[in-house]
C-alpha cells in the first residue's frame, strides 16, 4: 500500500469537509495536527492484525484543523455529524481553533460547541512536536554548552509533557535512545518508529492491548514522514557533539 497516498486522501477528506473514512459499529475520530491522519492509518493497520480490536469494526474519520484554518472553514454540517456520532475521540491539545479546540479551558471547544454523545470516550493525547535538533532551537549563541543546556530543558519539558498524559513507556522510550535514534524528521513530524512507540502504548491505555511482533512488522513499513527528504530538519555538527550517535542522519 502507498501510505503516503492515503495521507493525500485523509487530507482531501479534510479539504472537501467529508471527514470520514469509514463508518463502523464504533467509529473513531482524531482531532489534530497532520498526525491525526498519521495515527488513523496506523490504528487501522493495528485492526487487520490485532483481533481485539479487530472485532470491534472501527470506522475511522480525522479533522486536521490546521486546514480547517487555512480555508476559514466555520463550524459546518458534516463536521457537527462526524463530531456528534464518534463514540471515541482522540485529540491532541487543540487551543487556537475556535469551535475545534480541545481544551475546556478555552472559551470556544468541541465540548460547548457540538452535542458529543454522553458515552463518547474522550482521550487526549500529547502533541507529538519537538524542536530538540539544534537547527531547529532557537539560539543566540553557538556556545556548544549553551546548546547543550537548551537541548537538555527541551528534552525535560518534553518527557514531562508526555507524562502528563500518561505516556510513561513512551516518554522512557525517547530517555533511553533520545542519542541513539532521530525521533522527529521536522519540528512536528515524527518517524516511524515514534510514532509505533507512541500508538503502542495508546493502544494499551485505551484497550489495554499490546501489539504482537506480526503488527509491529506491519507498521514499521509506513513511512509517511521519514522519506520527506526536502524538509527534514539538517542534524549539525553541534548535534553530534552534545551525544548524538555519528551513524544518526
Amino acid at each position: 500500500m502507498n501510505y503516503l497516498q492515503k495521507m493525500t486522501y485523509y487530507n482531501d477528506l479534510t479539504t472537501n469537509d467529508i471527514y470520514i473514512h469509514t463508518n463502523g459499529a464504533q467509529n473513531i475520530l482524531f482531532i489534530g495536527g497532520c498526525r491525526a491522519f498519521v495515527y488513523s492509518i496506523f490504528l487501522e493497520e493495528i485492526c487487520k492484525t490485532n483481533q481485539y480490536l479487530k472485532n470491534a469494526q472501527f470506522g475511522f474519520s480525522a479533522i486536521a484543523v490546521h486546514i480547517i484554518e487555512f480555508y476559514k472553514r466555520g463550524k459546518t454540517k458534516n463536521m457537527t455529524n462526524v463530531i456528534e456520532n464518534a463514540d471515541i475521540i482522540i485529540c491532541e491539545q487543540v487551543r487556537q481553533y475556535n469551535v475545534l479546540n480541545t481544551s475546556e479551558e478555552c472559551e470556544q471547544n468541541i465540548f460547548n460547541s457540538f452535542n458529543i454523545k454522553p458515552t463518547c470516550k474522550i482521550i487526549q493525547v500529547p502533541n507529538l512536536e519537538f524542536r530538540y535538533y539544534k537547527n531547529d532551537l532557537v539560539l543566540h549563541s553557538d556556545n556548544i554548552n549553551e546548546i547543550k543546556m537548551m537541548k537538555e530543558e527541551v528534552l525535560n519539558k518534553f518527557i514531562v509533557f508526555l507524562k502528563k498524559y500518561g505516556f510513561d513507556n513512551f516518554s522512557k522510550y525517547v530517555i533511553d535512545n533520545i542519542h541513539s535514534k532521530r525521533f522527529f524528521i521536522s519540528v512536528n513530524h515524527p518517524c516511524n518508529h515514534t510514532i509505533i512507540e507512541f500508538i503502542r502504548e495508546l493502544c494499551n491505555i485505551v484497550w489495554q492491548q499490546q501489539l504482537s511482533y506480526e503488527t509491529i512488522s506491519k507498521l514499521n513499513k509506513i513511512q509517511i514522514f521519514d522519506n520527506d527528504f526536502n524538509d527534514r530538519t539538517k542534524i549539525s555538527i553541534e548535534d553530534y557533539q552534545t551525544g548524538l550517535d555519528p551513524n544518526v542522519q
